[in-house]
């Protein structure tokens, strides 16, 4: 059974190293919040974080949920009122940022 299991254990350990690749950047998944700030006060702190994804000193990992909430929250009709000088083009760009880079 231990020579069993060993084998079981190798053989997951093989797999897991062959489907880690080497990443020279940080992975980040990025809050709604940060993106919704960074592109509505894009000099803050949360704007320098879009530029690190916008320069690829950073990778971001997204899926299709996370992109749903980043689009609903971004489109969302009160929030844009907050920050009328940032036009629903400003927010695509965003988006399509972070669709590229994930």
């Amino acid at each position: 059974a231990d020579n069993e299991r060993d084998s079981r254990c190798s053989k997951c350990a093989r797999q897991s190293t062959e489907m880690m690749s080497p990443v020279s950047k940080p992975l980040v998944v990025l809050d709604t919040g940060v993106l919704f700030a960074g592109t509505f006060s894009p000099a803050g702190v949360c704007g320098k974080v879009l530029d690190l994804v916008n320069t690829e000193e950073i990778a971001v990992v997204m899926s299709d949920r996370l992109r749903s909430e980043y689009e609903a929250t971004l489109t969302d009709e009160r929030n844009r009122l907050r920050f009328p000088g940032v036009t629903l083009e400003d927010i695509w760009e965003t988006l399509d940022l972070m669709d590229d880079c994930a």
